[in-house]
């Protein structure tokens, strides 16, 4: 099995309605519509499925652009999975799967370039689970 789909997203559009004063709220809608545009994620992944012992071998890519006008695509998240199934019984499948994630990133500590902390962000992440398949 292979798939792949893409999203598009504006952010632009996102905008508060409640929650802040009015004069604050029209204000950062202002800056949100300035500083965000519009963007597409894009997934794709595959499924390999051995004769024997019919286990699954799966693999992927997954790329979300920054939502911000001017970013570099250092500051892209990209992701990388793997994953095997392997069945325990006729009811019983065990997954592993692993992702790994990079993009660069900055926050403003104290306000607007008052003290900006730039991250080299690397993530990774396995998970096991047991599956029941009731029949």
């Amino acid at each position: 099995n292979v798939s792949a789909s893409l999203k598009y997203v504006d952010y632009s559009q996102l905008e508060f309605t409640n929650g802040i004063e009015r004069i604050d709220m029209d204000a950062k809608n202002k800056i949100i519509n300035e500083v965000m545009e519009s963007v597409v994620n894009f997934n794709f992944g595959a499924e390999f499925t051995l004769p024997y012992p019919a286990m699954k071998i799966r693999g992927g890519f997954i790329y979300n652009p920054s939502p911000y006008v001017g970013d570099g695509s250092e500051y892209d998240k990209k992701y990388f999975t793997a994953g095997l199934g392997l069945p325990l019984s006729p009811n019983l499948i065990i997954d592993f799967a692993y992702l790994h994630g990079w993009w660069n990133n900055f926050g403003d500590n104290y306000g607007n370039n008052l003290s900006r902390t730039y991250q080299d962000i690397s993530l990774n992440k396995v998970v096991i689970s047991l599956n029941y398949v009731f029949m």
